[in-house]
């Protein structure tokens, strides 16, 4: 593939050009964050996203249909109908409903609890170092600690844990759990597709046939099910239905950061230095060999998306992120290692063998 060869050809020069980016980004990030701190906050509606999730699981559980008690829930409180993506997919609500607070909560732990074994394992794979190995699990529960709350209302969150699995599991050419991982994922939120369009763009691109023809089942499946859940949320729709606003909010790259440092560990040194760390977690996932193009190509896809789309109240959004982005701030020494020819990325480390004569 040309640009894998490129990449690997001049990986010391992209590397440092790179880092010059990142030092730029933290530089913009202090000179401007104190902007997009918001100041007096508006009082908060009296009904939330999160109580309108709340409502259509009590429903869920007392019976009714799905999209049913979707459509009343928008209706009554004054939430849109169309277009259809306002409407969110049910698997969340079927989760909760079946298994109720406490086992939803048991289960978004365990996935958590599966990334912060998968990671090290993957990494030790991998050849990293084992002060890395052993902080990568750190580093998922510090991003995944809010699970330990009662976010499993928010689909933002399942989808996040699933897509650390995902990328934990990925390998070049055995990528079908990651698939089917992801898949889930994007079960939960459809911005998710994102990661497996960037596995089909990425395996197509290096000629690994029979992966990209597993992303691009993955990616079929993903279509034909929001191709359902949109017939399904269109058949319940009546006149005098709300209109969305749009997602245009155009808050800003700045805005976007402060969105995931605000709502994430990454604010508990202080959101200047949280914001530099995020920076430096994203630049981290550069160094992390074969899942970079994925990881890399997602994680800045999503905060762009957070960037142009979402508005300051759709703070969750940056939940997706957080199971696994922490882990890119063990990797970010090797990256600026490399930048400084001291490193070559992850090699596997030697082992020795003791022949016995």
């Amino acid at each position: 593939m040309f640009v894998r060869e490129f990449v690997e050809k001049h990986s010391v020069w992209l590397a440092r050009l790179l880092l010059i980016v990142c030092i730029g980004f933290v530089a913009w990030w202090l000179q401007g964050f104190g902007a997009t701190m918001p100041g007096a906050k508006a009082a908060p509606p009296e009904f939330t996203d999160r109580k309108l999730y709340q409502l259509i699981i009590e429903r869920v559980s007392a019976g009714d249909s799905y999209y049913h008690a979707a459509a009343m829930a928008h209706r009554t409180h004054g939430y849109p109908l169309i277009p259809w993506v306002t409407v969110r997919p049910p698997t969340l609500t079927y989760v909760v409903a079946w298994l109720g607070d406490g086992g939803s909560a048991s289960l978004m732990r365990a996935l958590v609890g599966a990334s912060m074994i998968a990671w090290p394992i993957a990494l030790d794979r991998a050849g990293y170092r084992p002060i890395e190995v052993l902080l990568s699990a750190i580093a998922v529960l510090a991003g995944g600690f809010i699970a330990f709350y009662d976010h499993f209302y928010f689909h933002e969150m399942w989808s996040g844990a699933f897509l650390s699995l995902a990328f934990a599991l990925y390998r070049p050419n055995r990528a079908l759990a990651a698939v089917v991982l992801a898949v889930i994922a994007c079960a939960f939120r459809e911005f998710a597709i994102l990661a497996v369009g960037a596995g089909f763009f990425w395996a197509f691109l290096d000629k690994r046939r029979a992966e990209a023809t597993q992303w691009f089942v993955g990616v079929v499946i993903v279509a034909a099910f929001y191709a359902w859940h949109a017939f399904q949320v269109v058949a319940f729709r009546m006149d005098g239905d709300v209109v969305s606003q749009g997602w245009s909010g155009m808050i800003g790259t700045l805005q976007a950061l402060y969105s995931v440092v605000s709502n994430s560990i990454y604010r508990a040194p202080g959101i200047a230095v949280g914001g530099t760390l995020l920076i430096l977690s994203l630049f981290g996932w550069l160094a992390a060999r074969d899942r970079a193009w994925i990881v890399a190509s997602f994680a800045l896809a999503w905060i762009a998306i957070i960037a142009l789309f979402s508005r300051t109240e759709n703070y969750y959004w940056s939940q997706v992120l957080l199971p696994w982005l922490p882990i890119g701030l063990i990797l970010a020494p090797r990256a600026a290692f490399l930048a400084l020819r001291r490193g070559q990325g992850a090699k596997p480390r030697r082992r020795h063998v003791h022949r016995v004569s």
